[in-house]
Formats: C-alpha cells, sequence, structure tokens
C-alpha cells in the first residue's frame, strides 16, 4: 500500500501517540504465529527464522560507507520497541535521483532522514544512536513482519535485510 506519512523518520511519533490513546487489555487471546524453521538467502541477504519462546532479533549490516560499514546487534527482551523505534531512516545523497525517478522517498528531507554523502553523514545534529542504520533496519523487519497480523515468537537472524526479503518471508508464511 501506500507510504504512511514519515514524520520525523522514525517510529517513535507513532509509539508515542498510541501510548497516549491508552492500552486496554481484551479478553481475547492473542494470536501466534505457527513458526517453522526458515532460512532464505537473496543475493549478499540472508534470513533465519527460528521458533522459540520470546522474540529475539539479531540484524547485520554491510555498508561500503566510511561511517556505517559492518554493523551487528541482538535486540529482545519487553524493550524492543523502546530499542528500534527511535531510530531515524537514512539514505546515500547518491542515491536520491534514483529514488526520486521510481516514485519513492517522496516525503524525504533534511528533517525526517539522516543522509549521508560520499565523506559521512550530512546532518549529524539529527543522529540519536551511533548504530542508528542498524537500529533502523531492525525497525524495518519488525514493521514488516507485523504485516503477520500475528505475534512472532522467533529467533530472527538477518544479515543485510532488506523489505523484499522480508517480504518473501511473510509470503511463504500465509497460508
Amino acid at each position: 500500500g501506500p507510504e504512511i506519512p514519515i514524520l520525523d523518520g522514525s517510529a517513535w511519533p507513532w509509539v508515542q501517540k498510541i501510548r497516549s490513546a491508552g492500552i486496554t487489555t481484551q479478553d481475547a487471546l492473542a494470536y501466534y504465529a505457527s513458526i517453522q524453521p526458515q532460512h532464505i538467502t537473496m543475493g549478499q541477504s540472508r534470513l533465519d527464522v527460528e521458533p522459540s519462546d520470546s522474540l529475539s532479533l539479531t540484524v547485520s549490516i554491510e555498508f561500503k560507507h566510511p561511517a556505517i560499514g559492518h554493523q551487528s546487534a541482538t535486540f529482545k527482551g519487553t524493550d524492543l520497541l523502546f530499542q528500534l523505534a527511535p531510530a531515524q531512516t537514512f539514505g546515500f545523497k547518491s542515491d536520491l535521483p534514483k529514488l526520486k525517478q521510481m516514485g519513492l522517498a517522496k516525503g524525504a528531507s533534511l528533517k525526517n532522514t539522516l543522509v549521508y554523502d560520499q565523506h559521512g553523514l550530512i546532518n549529524t545534529q539529527k543522529i540519536r544512536y551511533r548504530n542508528e542504520a542498524l537500529r533502523h533496519k531492525a525497525l524495518d523487519i519488525i514493521g514488516d513482519f507485523s504485516l503477520l497480523n500475528q505475534r512472532v515468537r522467533a529467533d530472527i537472524n538477518c544479515h543485510r535485510p532488506s523489505h523484499s526479503l522480508n517480504q518473501h518471508w511473510l509470503k511463504a508464511q500465509m497460508p
């Protein structure tokens, strides 16, 4: 579907609005996805999903850029959302013309996107985490997996995540 408003480039404003509206406990049981072990490779990207009693997300990224390079981290626990939601989207200045031509990044600006040129981050005042690009890629996985509309309890290990890779996994989960 269409992109949601970019706001500040993170999921944090959405989380704050939902929390300020209030959370009500429901009597209905939560639905959990039936996770089967799956290993997907697309080019240099790899996604491994194994069933678990909780959600654990290990993500590694690798960009040929001096300010990003190789990064890896594991996120888990009840505060997973608070570790990832503030992470802002990012992009490379050199990719902008191609993205615009494809009809993407319509709302992207230096106010809501961490923008890297060939030397480093252009808008350094915006960065919230040293590994913000990694955290945002992890947030993308959580967002994409939420389209399953069921809770996911799995050990997820993803190297070079992408929306295409996540969508491939989602399609495999559909009956």
